[in-house]
């Protein structure tokens, strides 16, 4: 009700964080293509929308969500933003894939991390054994065209770090 008072059409309510199987037919039956979910900013509705979008998705719906803040709902933003509700839920208003890439993508970053560390560390066992100044040029040359690591740079931070925890 809130939410078509403050402009929104064609809203219905799951009631809670169900929305469920039947609710996806009928809604197909009624020609509904896409849906746009609005649950609570906090950890039973992020656990939701994912359930309602795997839902959606095995429907054929385009599935799209509100981003909503962490520990707001609906009538929350409806009476914070008033004359401004509609626009700022368009702003927030997100492609659910986007929410599925943005986890595999932060996956891949962590992994891609650890690999670099690793890679650092065998550099430097690797690096302190050449002794001969050119070698050790062609090996940090080769290490920042290849990896983008810049063992100069890793030696001074090393130094810093090392300086930081020198006791006065």
């Amino acid at each position: 009700i809130l939410a078509s008072k403050y402009g929104l059409r064609n809203v219905f309510a799951v009631l809670g964080t169900a929305f469920s199987e039947e609710q996806a037919k009928h809604l197909k039956q009624c020609g509904i293509s896409t849906l746009i979910f609005a649950f609570d900013g906090d950890e039973a509705g992020k656990k939701a929308l994912k359930r309602a979008a795997e839902i959606s998705k095995r429907y054929g719906f385009v599935t799209k969500y509100i981003d909503m803040p962490d520990g707001f709902d609906l009538c929350d933003m409806a009476f914070r933003q008033q004359n401004s509700f509609i626009y700022n839920m368009r702003l927030r208003e997100s492609y659910y894939f986007y929410k599925e890439l943005e986890r595999v993508i932060n996956e891949y970053e962590r992994t891609l991390l650890e690999i670099r560390s690793r890679l650092m560390l065998e550099a430097k066992k690797v690096r302190s054994g050449i002794t001969d100044m050119d070698e050790l040029g062609i090996f940090d040359e080769f290490l920042f065209e290849r990896f983008e690591i810049d063992m100069q740079r890793v030696k001074a931070d090393e130094h810093i770090e090392s300086n930081r925890k020198a006791p006065l």
